[in-house]
């Protein structure tokens, strides 16, 4: 009985024009993004040519000039041998153009870290206006730093065909692993609140089916868990393919050996305190949490159903819960009522941050890890199912409709 229970159900959730219209609207961002946003878009180490050879040219023109004058020696006043420090800036680039030009990208990589080893304070002068907005824009320059020279090492120590769409972190696995390190965690998990928010009280409509109906009412309402569970999931899966596939036929799928910069450590902000996972290693532990969070949401929607009986104001409470972080979050703030926010779980709703650290280094903590983040959302999601279950004895099905 509880199995075609749930398959009425599913059909219900898959013939739903409210969610059909949802659904059409998510595939139309991914397909947007995937053929539209991502390939014109720029990055860090998107290659301009034409103006690093006019570059590399008026700098030729200033080495030249210093030669006449002599000054090829240290300078007291910059403090540095600006001459040797430009001619291994125009030696390095001019070898990465014609890897470029070769489409010899991993004589190209090697290049790279060398430039980034052997010229730091190049890297942090260029990239400081990213971070123009930060109220630590030192700090921010060097995480980029040390994150894009531990992406270098690892197309250097791994065994991998580096192509440029690598290098631009375009291709499939890349791509999907920053929509996951970016606020596109909510959209994943508000899917989940928008398609239980009625599951329950849309019966209310066809009371007299549902009270004959031999079912007890918990079961009920986790048969209906289970399929919005299920349609959330199913839904999640086919758009977030969906979108790498696109992207995979143009840039490629990339490789699941390629390392991820993760923080292991808040001490000095050097690279003593990074270190690097596999992007099969951060999938895994990504989409290990997706579920958690999904199920979490979907019990609530249902307690909520009980309490309040109205679809919209279940909808609104659910979704101001989901983004209630917004609210007090600041680099500086590091507890909520006392307390460390590691242990309210929804310091892990954006949970590609927390697998790799970031939400350590924003606001400069070692608590917030992906083990505890299990914990954490296990109990918040025990102490729901609790409160669902008790709500459920009082609220009978009788009474709710």
């Amino acid at each position: 009985m509880t199995f075609y229970y749930i398959k009425h159900e599913l059909k219900l959730l898959f013939r739903s024009k409210k969610n059909n219209y949802f659904i059409a609207f998510l595939l139309a961002l991914s397909l947007i993004y995937s053929f539209f946003i991502l390939p014109n878009q720029e990055t860090i180490e998107t290659i301009h040519e034409q103006e690093l050879k006019e570059e590399l040219s008026d700098l030729e023109t200033l080495q030249s000039n210093r030669q006449n004058r002599g000054a090829t020696g240290y300078s007291p006043f910059a403090g540095e041998t600006l001459y040797a420090k430009d001619d291994f800036y125009i030696r390095i680039h001019n070898r990465m153009l014609n890897a470029y030009d070769q489409n010899n990208f991993i004589r190209f990589s090697l290049l790279r870290l060398q430039g980034l080893q052997g010229n730091k304070m190049d890297f942090l002068s260029r990239h400081r206006h990213l971070f123009e907005d930060s109220p630590i824009p030192g700090k921010d320059t060097q995480h980029l730093y040390h994150q894009t020279l531990l992406r270098y090492q690892g197309f250097v120590e791994e065994d991998i065909n580096v192509t440029y769409p690598m290098i631009e972190e375009k291709t499939a696995v890349q791509a999907g692993k920053n929509i996951l390190l970016s606020p596109v965690t909510y959209l994943i998990i508000f899917m989940a609140i928008y398609f239980s928010s009625d599951i329950l009280v849309k019966n209310r409509e066809n009371k007299t089916l549902l009270q004959g109906l031999p079912m007890n009412w918990y079961k009920i309402i986790n048969a209906k868990s289970f399929a919005a569970f299920l349609y959330s999931i199913v839904t999640f899966i086919s758009i977030f393919s969906l979108g790498l596939i696109a992207i995979a036929l143009q840039s490629g799928f990339g490789s699941l050996q390629l390392r991820v910069p993760i923080m292991i450590g808040q001490s000095n902000f050097l690279l003593d305190d990074y270190g690097t996972i596999s992007m099969l290693q951060f999938y895994l532990m990504a989409l290990s949490l997706i579920p958690i969070l999904m199920l979490l949401f979907i019990r609530l929607n249902l307690w909520f159903s009980l309490l309040f009986k109205n679809y919209w104001v279940v909808f609104a409470t659910s979704t101001l819960l989901l983004f209630v972080q917004f609210t007090y979050f600041s680099r500086s703030k590091r507890e909520l009522f006392g307390f460390d926010l590691s242990y309210f779980p929804q310091t892990y709703f954006e949970f590609g941050k927390v697998i790799t650290g970031e939400m350590n280094f924003l606001i400069n903590v070692e608590s917030i890890t992906y083990v505890k983040g299990i914990i954490v959302l296990t109990i918040t999601l025990v102490i729901i199912e609790l409160m669902l279950w008790i709500t459920s004895k009082v609220i009978n099905k009788r009474r709710f409709y």
